[in-house]
């Protein structure tokens, strides 16, 4: 009876205090709700920074969820595209990004230099081998540090005076493009011109890297070619390229409860190719410690990128002894990671718009023969007979200058390229931190903005290429100063500003060089491009072939 007031007063009292979630429950979830309103339908529709912008899609407003399925599906280009057409040059692609098609408030905003050259975002960190940075994926002042480290060696005055990278043309016009298309015409049967191509590239690029006894002939060696080009697809997966680019840290969290969205054998088969990369990098190294000099070593032999960054990086360090002091682990890392970028830049980009120039010269009979009769006419064109005894060397290899200076060659590879360069990629950037951001009409952008851009856009803009679906070659001929200017303005190939594609002097050498070797000597024609087509974009996957025929030309 003594205690009984008090175990009431206490039933009471825990009574009232165990209402309380309940008693307010309605009101919290009230302010959940507002909060979730707020925050994810008012704000994305009247507050954005970028409400202004029109948006791709009703629910770009509301969730990136939206062109993720866009770009999971493949129709990342596509879609971006069909909103430029509709709603002008700046779209909004979700609740955080925004993609440009124009170069004034653009992309001279975005990839310029200095302030006006925007910093990457995550995306690139796909690009980074053995765990360290390289230019491509470098971010801030890094950088220009390391580009500066190579640049040298990729300038156009560079290429076009080695005399060791004329060696490594002669190389491989003589030895080894003129054979094989010789064997192709002979065969009288079509033959994946991709597959070639990717070759070439490779070959040049890995010698002009490391020199051409250390370097690969995949042009020559078809088990090796298959071997490597099988071993970079499992690297580079193409249908699990959206995940490792767009979502790297969602994968690694997803692992974690055993659920993998890329398969294991992504991650041995990328350890496989890194271990390729870093074996060129130790024979390469090997080679500097024996003494090279460029001056005395042997024509095509000189390592270009790898000695130049050597040499740089011993000159920020300081080090008397140059290229040849012998790299620390990380060095060695360092060193093998920005070589293996441009081997895997190379086999990106290169063999798929090349493999487009000879698609379009292909279908263009009358353009094959006013390719060749300008070829031809030249003080030494590359005629090629397997009875021959003359070869091409470095003496009568036709001079860089004058392939560059002929026009129609010129023309052919600019619209060639404008209309279907590589796999269209959307060079996402950041808006910078600590200040906004001003694009054309669409003024204080906030920080930690993406923004995307795609050349295969901008150069289906129909003010400046007037018919752009078409291949045209004579538009950049048969044009005023004032056209001709504006379609260079507006011709975004190799990118913009102080990251600008880095082997565009590289690229285009060696495919006026390729050209002048098979229409001064061959005529193609299109057997099968069903696996090489308009309607999807090749990145070199299975399935993607081109079967061209050769047929010499006396």
């Amino acid at each position: 009876m003594f205690f009984k007031p008090r175990l009431e007063s206490l039933d009471a009292s825990t009574s009232c205090k165990g209402s309380n979630p309940t008693q307010f429950s309605p009101i919290r979830r009230l302010v959940a709700v507002i909060i979730l309103l707020s925050r994810f339908i008012i704000y994305p529709i009247f507050f954005s920074p970028l409400k202004r912008i029109p948006y791709a899609h009703p629910l770009a407003i509301f969730t990136p969820l939206w062109m993720d399925w866009r770009r999971f599906v493949g129709r990342e280009v596509q879609t971006t595209n069909e909103a430029f057409k509709k709603y002008g040059p700046y779209v909004r692609l979700g609740p955080n990004e925004v993609a440009v098609n124009t170069i004034p408030g653009g992309i001279t905003t975005v990839h310029g230099h200095g302030f006006e050259n925007f910093d990457k975002t995550s995306w690139y960190d796909f690009f980074i081998n053995y765990g360290t940075r390289n230019t491509f994926s470098a971010l801030g002042k890094e950088h220009g540090s390391k580009r500066k480290r190579v640049t040298s060696v990729y300038a156009k005055s560079y290429i076009q005076n080695s005399r060791h990278v004329r060696a490594i043309l002669a190389e491989m016009v003589q030895n080894r493009l003129l054979p094989a298309f010789w064997e192709m015409a002979a065969s009288n049967a079509p033959h994946d011109i991709l597959e070639i191509n990717f070759a070439y590239g490779l070959d040049f690029v890995a010698a002009f890297i490391f020199g051409l006894s250390r370097s690969t002939n995949f042009l020559q060696d078809q088990v090796c070619r298959q071997v490597w080009l099988e071993e970079y697809r499992k690297s580079h997966p193409s249908e699990y390229m959206f995940w490792l680019l767009e979502h790297p840290r969602l994968i690694r969290v997803l692992a974690k409860f055993r659920i993998f969205v890329v398969p294991k054998w992504y991650h041995k088969a990328d350890v496989d190719f890194d271990m390729w990369g870093t074996k060129l990098v130790d024979e390469t190294e090997k080679f500097l410690q024996k003494g090279f000099t460029e001056e005395a070593a042997s024509s095509g032999e000189m390592p270009h990128v790898y000695f130049q960054q050597k040499r740089a990086m011993a000159e920020e360090l300081k080090l008397d002894k140059g290229a040849y002091f012998k790299p620390t682990p990380q060095q060695r890392l360092e060193l093998a990671s920005e070589c293996l970028d441009h081997l895997v830049a190379t086999r990106d980009t290169f063999g798929v718009a090349f493999s487009f120039v000879l698609l379009e010269l292909s279908k263009h009979p009358y353009a094959q023969a006013r390719l060749r009769a300008e070829l031809r006419s030249i003080k030494t064109p590359v005629w090629y007979s397997p009875t021959s005894t003359g070869r091409i060397s470095i003496a009568n290899l036709p001079e860089p200058t004058v392939l560059e200076e002929l026009p129609y060659l010129w023309a052919v590879l600019k619209e060639s390229i404008r209309l279907r360069g590589t796999v269209p990629s959307p060079n996402p950037r950041i808006t910078p931190s600590g200040t906004t951001t001003n694009l054309g009409p669409h003024k204080n952008i906030p920080p930690g903005v993406r923004i995307s851009a795609f050349a295969w856009c901008l150069h289906r803009n129909e003010a400046v290429f007037p018919q752009p679906e078409l291949w045209l070659p004579d538009r950049w001929l048969k044009c005023s100063s004032q056209e001709l200017a504006e379609m260079e303005k507006w011709f975004w190939a190799f990118g913009s500003g102080s990251r600008q594609c880095l082997g565009r002097n590289v690229a285009m050498e060696i495919m006026r060089y390729a050209l002048a070797t098979i229409y001064t000597n061959f005529e193609t024609s299109v057997v099968d491009d069903t696996g090489f087509n308009y309607n999807s974009f090749v990145t070199g996957s299975l399935g993607n072939r081109l079967m061209l025929k050769f047929t010499h030309v006396a």
